[in-house]
């Protein structure tokens, strides 16, 4: 199996680690950070190292590596640390589950993950650095790199630029385009193209005041 390094040991990272681990040719070796965050010299049972000095502990010729973050700064953080991971040699892992139950999978380049709820149609394109969660993509949509998708449905004909993040429940019409550096809140209906940089979001569900549920007969 192959080793792989997982930058990172927050949630995401967690996240990343149970897919790797449950399911992939992968072995997952070690977490590393940056000396800044560092904090702890285990996680899960591996070590954590220094990710400055990480190829001092695993050289790029024996393990690959896997940059397992948010999407903080609609992924500017992801793209800084894979352009870093390069620099130093290592080849940057994907994960897509070997069980997805779909005809198709999308083309994709590297650090990119799929979760074995994501759905596609055929002829979907992603870029690198790219998150699929629990979401659906209609055919001949395009993903560019550093996006963030959860619990979306993407129209066919969509055209998604790069550093999107799109939020759970929201809906992209077929053949929009949605800008660079965009960020679509939960629940958002988008019918139009969306400019560069824009900011989309729903008023969240108010509270009935004056309700009580224990005496709700129907609804």
């Amino acid at each position: 199996m192959k080793k792989l390094i997982i930058y990172g040991t927050g949630s995401h990272a967690e996240l990343v680690y149970a897919y790797f681990v449950k399911d992939s040719n992968y072995k997952v070796v070690a977490f590393t950070v940056e000396q800044a965050y560092y904090q702890q010299k285990e996680h899960f049972g591996l070590p954590v190292f220094c990710f400055e000095e990480i190829e001092n502990h695993f050289s790029h010729q024996e393990a690959e590596m896997f940059i397992g973050v948010g999407p903080y700064y609609l992924n500017a953080v992801l793209e800084k640390l894979c352009i870093q991971s390069k620099a130093k040699g290592y080849q940057l892992a994907n994960y897509r589950p070997s069980n997805n139950n779909t005809l198709f999978l999308p083309t994709f380049g590297e650090n990119t993950f799929i979760d074995d709820a994501s759905r596609f149609h055929p002829y979907v394109q992603f870029g690198n650095g790219v998150t699929s969660i629990d979401s659906q993509f209609g055919h001949h949509s395009k993903i560019g790199d550093y996006s963030f998708i959860s619990a979306a449905l993407i129209g066919g004909n969509v055209t998604i630029e790069d550093h999107v993040f799109i939020g759970m429940g929201s809906i992209v019409k077929s053949g929009v385009h949605i800008g660079k550096g965009s960020f679509i809140g939960m629940g958002c209906i988008i019918n139009k193209d969306v400019e560069p940089h824009s900011v989309y979001s729903v008023q969240g569900t108010k509270k009935r005041e004056g309700l009580d549920a224990r005496k709700l007969r129907s609804f």
